[in-house]
């Protein structure tokens, strides 16, 4: 199956955080203005990519998203907010958009610090390598424990929804450590946003209230005053 969503890119690279040159960056960014919703966790001590994900995705847009694995950027402190701004900053430098927003998630090792040179560097790699069908090597890309990669899709006569997930026994509780990423190219507003994924994620559950320290989930669409009716 051919993974694409007009609109949408995507890219999986190796930039050396995992040992044996595995995937381990993935970028996903959305090609004009979109609407944008997330779950996150409900743990007191979030990872820093948590914390500086939920706080821009209040405003409720989002042009990319960018993801490390091997390493989970969690208990860093100081140090660990400023390398998960500094992901955003680099991605939002790269591609000409506002860095309030690129949303970013980390997914590993707990308690170890990013290696952030190789990050810094393999950022531009990742910006050059995106494709419309790159879904394949992001979804490789955002892998930990897991066996195989995930990803779904749907299509109908006027919309695509794509979907990557990561997690290998991580499903409770509220998603544990899942992270889950949905793109869609069908136009929808800010509010049907929010409601649509909450009543998929965990029906009854307030916004930022599901899964783990440190994995979001979120879904993007094209903003609705973007498109001709």
């Amino acid at each position: 199956m051919a993974y694409r969503v007009p609109g949408f890119r995507a890219a999986g690279i190796s930039c050396g955080i995992k040992k044996r040159g595995e995937l381990d960056l993935a970028l996903i960014v959305s090609d004009r203005p979109t609407t944008a919703a997330g779950v996150f966790t409900r743990n007191r001590f979030p990872g820093a990519p948590v914390i500086v994900s939920r706080e821009r995705m209040r405003r409720g847009r989002a042009r990319a998203i960018v993801v490390n694995s091997g390493i989970s950027n969690v208990a860093n402190g100081a140090r660990g907010l400023r390398d998960a701004q500094r992901m955003t900053d680099i991605v939002a430098q790269q591609l000409g958009v506002p860095v309030s927003e690129v949303q970013v998630s980390s997914t590993g090792v707990i308690g170890r610090p990013l290696p952030m040179a190789r990050i810094s560097a393999g950022i531009p790699k990742a910006v050059r390598t995106l494709s419309a069908t790159g879904w394949m090597s992001a979804a490789r890309a955002i892998l930990t424990t897991d066996t195989r990669p995930k990803l779904a899709q749907i299509k109908t006569r006027r919309s695509t929804l794509l979907g990557i997930a990561k997690g290998a026994g991580m499903i409770m509780p509220d998603l544990a450590t899942l992270l889950v990423y949905i793109v869609t190219d069908l136009a929808v507003i800010e509010v049907q946003s929010d409601g649509l994924l909450l009543t998929e994620v965990a029906p009854g559950v307030e916004p930022d209230a599901v899964a783990s320290r440190t994995e979001p989930t979120l879904r993007h669409s094209p903003d609705l005053r973007e498109m001709e009716l």
